[in-house]
């Protein structure tokens, strides 16, 4: 089904998908001389309340990779505080995994035997804030060499720069490329641009229309 409408209405908003624009202040005569919403307290739209009473937790939750640039899989285990650990998968050698955790979470990785067991301990990564990637360290120089590691190393500086620029994690695909759809531009919180199309309302039914 393919639909277009005579009116677009398309809201632009920089921290929620909330319509609000100058004139929903019945005192604001034109938008040159209205105060315009600076967060989502000054939107005053009923239906996001739950993001503003979301309690802010001790633990905030993150994205974490793991790159194993060893000879050899591992395994990886959650440290829930006990002797044991809890198992949270296999790392190939050469690739990676990803999770979601917490800040102040650790997970601790081991060599893998030939029949599956869990071996040494080689090293254990804490989660931190602002720190996407943590990389199991290679035991043959010559990995460094490899396409895998230093494509590995250009995200960690990407992320790295990103976060201290923006304060905040890239949580999208890396690497991403450009935007392939139209924007409009967003010159104040809340903006809104009415975009007038001259079709009126299609649909294109295959079964009617040969395929």
């Amino acid at each position: 089904t393919f639909v277009t409408m005579p009116i677009l209405r398309i809201s632009i908003l920089l921290a929620a998908s909330c319509a609000y624009s100058a004139s929903n202040d019945p005192s604001c005569g034109d938008a040159e001389t209205c105060t315009l919403p600076t967060g989502l307290e000054d939107l005053n739209i009923p239906y996001i309340d739950y993001l503003l009473d979301t309690p802010k937790l001790n633990e905030r939750p993150m994205g974490a990779k793991f790159r194993n640039f060893r000879s050899s899989d591992i395994v990886m285990y959650w440290d829930d505080g006990s002797e044991e650990g809890v198992y949270s998968g296999l790392i190939p050698s050469m690739q990676g995994s990803a999770t979601l955790s917490y800040e102040g979470h650790s997970f601790i990785f081991y060599e893998r035997g030939p029949n599956g067991e869990r071996l040494g301990r080689l090293i254990k990564h804490t989660m931190k804030k602002g720190q996407a990637i943590y990389i199991i360290p290679p035991d043959d120089p010559e990995t460094k060499k490899t396409a895998f590691y230093k494509s590995t190393q250009e995200e960690i500086a990407f992320f790295d720069k990103y976060y201290s620029e923006n304060n905040t994690p890239w949580l999208s695909y890396y690497p991403r490329g450009a935007p392939i759809l139209p924007f409009h531009p967003a010159d104040y919180l809340g903006q809104v641009h009415n975009i007038t199309s001259q079709h009126g309302y299609l649909r294109c039914d295959p079964a009617t229309a040969g395929g």
